[in-house]
Parts: structure tokens; C-alpha cells; sequence
């Protein structure tokens, strides 16, 4: 808002100026008056539209994530907001066709074939294509016979790969889903995404915004946390500090995509 009045106060005064030195009398100088009047006026309602009244009565989020992100590796507690995928895991670890409709696979066990369902759409209102979908795994080479098939080759028999399918799926790795939530705004420095603004896809689900902040290390979400920036904190394995304090909730959960490993040279002496 700073910025804005700035450059409000900057073209005001630039106008002032100007029509001052084309007239010397009062009545040129009350016509300047009632049109600064209402560039005011129309800038006030564009700034109410745009970023008040998209906010107004509703219940906001603010969320703070440990850890630096680009668009195409932002951790499940994002995407699940924005996007489903193309298989689930049921109750019994079994994996479930979500927005595939069916797959099949051949004998060898190494080609799997992807059928969507039909009417699929990208929360920015297009039709999902096959070839929108973008998979990042390795020995993996992916083919689309047609716009709604997708085919897996794998360069080794490997039953459990529908399992690997359960992330959700973004439109050609960018920040467009087929979630609850599609993403208003977004702030990114050198390549990585530092804020994001998630607003409910329809206007009439009872569903909060969600404001999401990244912090690089723990120490400074955990400022963040105590100066009030954020309302919640995700990723934080020291939380012993917090756990007596008032009004504070803390819960450990299963993080499946972090790794804690030790190394040890084994041609050393004493290690060996």
C-alpha cells in the first residue's frame, strides 16, 4: 500500500504542476481539483477490488514451510491444495485409479498404460491433455498415444509403480491444478518461490485463503513464528521450546521425503 500512495502522491503532484502552469485562474484551477478527485476516486476502487474485497469476510491462513522450493518441487502440504493425482492409496495400501480412469499393463511388468477420465480441468478452465502432465522419474521414458492415454516404459519389470503415481499432477509443471485451490498470487526470488497466495477455486466454498510462507532455514521461520508473521510452522524438528508455552499446539508427524543417513569410511583403520 506504501508503494501505491507513493506513486498516487507522485502523479497528483505531477498534475498539479502541470495545470497550473497552462492556467492562471480559479476555474482551471477547480477543474484540475474535481479530476484529481476522481483519478482518486477510481484508484481507490481499483485498489478495494483487487486486494480487499477478494479478502472480505473470509477466514485467512498464514502458513510458514521450511525449506527452499522451486515450482516444480514444492512439498505435498502445497500440492495437495492445489491438485489431485493420477492414483490414491486406499486404506489397505492398495493403489486406486483418482483421475485415471483405468490402467493396464503387459506381461513384462515394464509398460504401463494410463487411461484419464473424461471432462478433466485445469483450474484455469482448460481441458486436461495427457501431455500436460510431466513425470520426473528416473529410467523412465513416458509416450502419449493420444490426449487422454499416457505410457509408462520402464527399463526393468517393477509391479509397484502405480505407486510411485500418487503426487499430484501440475499443467506442464507450473502452479495449475485441478484442486480445491488455484493460486492467486505468488512472489519468487532468484528461481525460487518465497510466498504464495492460494484462494478457493469457486467463490462460494466455505474455505479459507491460505497465505504460504518459505523460510530457508529453521531459525528464521521460527522469528517469523514468534513475531507473528506466520500462524503455524511446518518442518520444525527442534520443538521442545514451544511445547509448555500457552496458546502454542505442537504435533510431530512422518516426513517420507527426507532421508537421515550416516557414512562411514570403511578403508579407514578404526571405522573398518
Amino acid at each position: 500500500m506504501k508503494k501505491f500512495r507513493l506513486l498516487f502522491l507522485i502523479f497528483t503532484t505531477f498534475l498539479d504542476r502541470y495545470f497550473q502552469k497552462l492556467s492562471g485562474n480559479i476555474f482551471n484551477l477547480l477543474k484540475l481539483r474535481y479530476f484529481i478527485l476522481l483519478i482518486s476516486l477510481i484508484f481507490s476502487l481499483f485498489i478495494l477490488i483487487k486486494y480487499i474485497v477478494p479478502y472480505y469476510n473470509q477466514t485467512i491462513i498464514s502458513e510458514g514451510i521450511i525449506g527452499v522450493y522451486a515450482k516444480n518441487n514444492l512439498p505435498s502440504a502445497v500440492t495437495n491444495l492445489l491438485s489431485e493425482s493420477l492414483v490414491e492409496m486406499d486404506k489397505t495400501g492398495i493403489p486406486q485409479p483418482k483421475l485415471a480412469e483405468k490402467w493396464e499393463v503387459n506381461k513384462e511388468l515394464n509398460i504401463y498404460t494410463f487411461k484419464l477420465k473424461n471432462n478433466l480441468f485445469w483450474n484455469d478452465g482448460s481441458k486436461v491433455l495427457s501431455s500436460d502432465l510431466k513425470f520426473n522419474l528416473p529410467d523412465l521414458e513416458v509416450k502419449y498415444p493420444d490426449p487422454s492415454t499416457i505410457e509408462f516404459k520402464l527399463a526393468d519389470s517393477f509391479s509397484p509403480f502405480p505407486t510411485f503415481l500418487i503426487n499430484p499432477v501440475l499443467k506442464n509443471n507450473s502452479l495449475t491444478g485441478l484442486g480445491k485451490y488455484k493460486v492467486d498470487s505468488e512472489k519468487i526470488n532468484k528461481g525460487f518461490i518465497t510466498k504464495l497466495v492460494l484462494m478457493p477455486k469457486n467463490k462460494n466454498q466455505d474455505l479459507p485463503v491460505v497465505i504460504i510462507r518459505f523460510y530457508p532455514d529453521e531459525k528464521t521461520a521460527k522469528t517469523a513464528f514468534d513475531l507473528g508473521e506466520v500462524d503455524s510452522l511446518i518442518g520444525v524438528s527442534e520443538i521442545k521450546s514451544y511445547k509448555n508455552t500457552p496458546n502454542i499446539m505442537t504435533k510431530q508427524m512422518q516426513i517420507f521425503n527426507k532421508i537421515v543417513a550416516v557414512f562411514y569410511n570403511t578403508k579407514d583403520n578404526i571405522l573398518s
